[in-house]
């Protein structure tokens, strides 16, 4: 699908309690949002879902989102691109659970994330291989973000993560450049994360596999939400956590 200007996929507004649910949105194209566009100032859910090949000449390629709530829990976000915010661009309220953003691409910055007012959590989840020309090419943050328990890895172009605004980290997280590490005494670095190709690992979207020896394994001392109380029992896939003495770092439980 192809619109002039906003949601090439999907155009939410109004306050509408809205839930999309084991579906792909791929091939849109659009000014902003070229998966998904959304002002929508009720409860917006996406699960199990998966994202790619969306484009936005502007901002958002996979989405593009300034209403909120929004949810984001075990879906794939991939090979979208746009100027800023190849994967998704945020001015509202946003968590991503138990989700990958992989292969997304920024002609300018936020080769993954833009964060660019208002707040969003980060739980979970696997922010790999992604890329920019400027700025950051894994998390871009100028608002309030919070992150935990989360892999943001090997974005070969520009740093993991840029940060002017309010970053904060908790649990264990695993930064393979060192970018992300000086928003937070609590974010940890890593060269040894080895992270498996983008494939069917089960469940209904795809996944980076943890290799043997991983040092995202057993890592996550603390296995709720930013929220320290809620408790994460699955991965990405559906698969129960802990398989070990510890929940694994990302959205793959080994």
């Amino acid at each position: 699908n192809n619109a002039s200007c906003l949601g090439g996929g999907i155009t939410i507004s109004g306050p509408n309690t809205v839930s999309i649910n084991n579906s792909t949105l791929s091939g849109n194209n659009a000014s902003h949002g070229g998966g998904i566009w959304s002002t929508n100032s009720g409860t917006l859910t996406i699960n199990n879902s998966t994202l790619s090949g969306n484009n936005a000449g502007y901002d958002g390629g996979g989405i593009r989102n300034s209403g909120g709530p929004m949810t984001i829990s075990n879906s794939t976000i991939i090979d979208n691109s746009a100027r800023d915010g190849g994967g998704i661009y945020n001015t509202g309220t946003l968590a991503v659970n138990n989700s990958t953003l992989s292969g997304n691409t920024a002609s300018a910055s936020g080769g993954a994330i833009i964060n660019g007012t208002n707040s969003m959590t980060i739980n979970n989840s696997t922010i790999v291989d992604n890329s920019a020309s400027a700025g950051s090419s894994g998390i871009d943050n100028s608002a309030t973000l919070e992150i935990k328990n989360s892999i943001v890895a090997n974005d070969p172009t520009q740093s993991n993560c840029l940060n002017t605004g309010i970053f904060t980290a908790y649990g264990d997280n695993l930064d393979t450049d060192g970018t992300c590490v000086a928003l937070s005494a609590n974010f940890t670095t890593s060269v040894g994360i080895n992270l498996q190709p983008l494939v069917g690992n089960g469940g209904p979207t795809l996944t980076h596999a943890l290799g043997v020896g991983s040092s995202a394994i057993d890592a996550a001392t603390d296995c709720t939400l930013v929220d320290g109380v809620t408790t994460v029992t699955e991965d990405q896939r559906g698969v129960t956590r802990p398989q070990g003495t510890a929940c694994d770092v990302g959205a793959y439980e080994y």
